[in-house]
């Protein structure tokens, strides 16, 4: 009979086009998903999805049932949530979801340490690529979510929201390192390190590249910030920054830029309509606390 897992599955193949991409999204086996998606048909005597050369595509009567689908899981959440509330020394799952490198600008133990204070809690942890954690969070696999940017704003509630100026980061033996008043002109010769994610901060980052015809000489992902690091330390890179940033031996210069214009900014959000919890606010304040260090 058809259950909320079955529909959040059927949801997560609507979301992604793919099988394949589906299954690995929601930790199952991509047979034991396609058996899934055969017992919903055969209950509704109808057909659900049909293969397009764009992917996997919802039929008409798919396309109802995803309407109904999500409103029945946003009902079902709320049920859960009044009759299944439980004291936080009780056995649950709480999963997060973050946009990948999110993780970067906090110290290497700062979730190990927040896991370990809820020894009854299970939680599940999910590095999305790109912003398909909107989508996750949309159709309520995940409890709350870390991201640089809300495509849908009407469909979250944002917990936690911190802005910060993007500023220049070089090492102490850069030639910028000791200047103490620097503009965008001070950087048009420089050789830069940026990120490669596909975030609003990057966006503004490329423009600013172009219009001041900055070199881009190494372009790397957020999670290979040790990368980074090693190649600022040479004094020959610098980079636009604006988080938390890890410097072990001390030798990173954090330099603002009168005339830089760009912001940067996290989120911690959750559905729209999701009760925030005593781990959530617990989160939220542990966030707070760590992305505040940059101020």
């Amino acid at each position: 009979m058809m259950d909320a897992k079955q529909l959040s599955y059927f949801l997560a193949i609507a979301e992604e086009k793919s099988f394949s991409k589906a299954a690995k999204r929601c930790f199952i086996s991509q047979q034991a998903l396609s058996k899934t998606v055969i017992n919903l048909e055969n209950e509704l005597n109808c057909s659900l999805f049909v293969r397009e050369s764009t992917g996997v595509e919802l039929t008409e009567q798919g396309r109802k049932l995803r309407k109904h689908a999500i409103a029945y899981l946003s009902y079902h959440k709320k049920i859960m949530d009044e009759m299944m509330e439980k004291e936080e020394n009780q056995e649950r799952i709480f999963t997060l979801g973050y946009a990948t490198g999110m993780l970067q600008q906090f110290p290497n133990d700062f979730l190990s340490k927040f896991v370990m204070k809820y020894p009854n809690i299970q939680f599940k942890v999910v590095s999305y690529p790109d912003d398909s954690y909107n989508r996750s969070l949309r159709n309520y696999e995940l409890d709350v979510s870390f991201c640089s940017m809300i495509p849908n704003p009407q469909t979250v509630k944002i917990l936690y929201h911190f802005t910060h100026k993007a500023f220049l980061l070089v090492s102490k033996n850069h030639p910028l390192a000791k200047k103490e008043k620097i503009s965008m002109e001070d950087l048009r010769n420089l050789d830069f390190i940026t990120m490669n994610n596909d975030t609003e901060l990057n966006e503004n980052v490329d423009e600013v590249f172009k219009q001041f015809k900055f070199k881009n000489q190494i372009c790397i992902s957020p999670s290979e910030y040790d990368l980074c690091y090693q190649m600022l330390l040479t004094g020959k890179y610098a980079s636009l920054y604006a988080t938390h940033y890890k410097d072990p031996q001390h030798q990173l210069v954090k330099k603002e830029v009168e005339d830089l214009d760009i912001d940067y900014h996290f989120y911690l959000i959750t559905q729209e309509d999701t009760k925030v919890t005593p781990i959530m606010q617990d989160l939220i304040e542990s966030v707070k606390r760590e992305m505040e260090k940059v101020l």
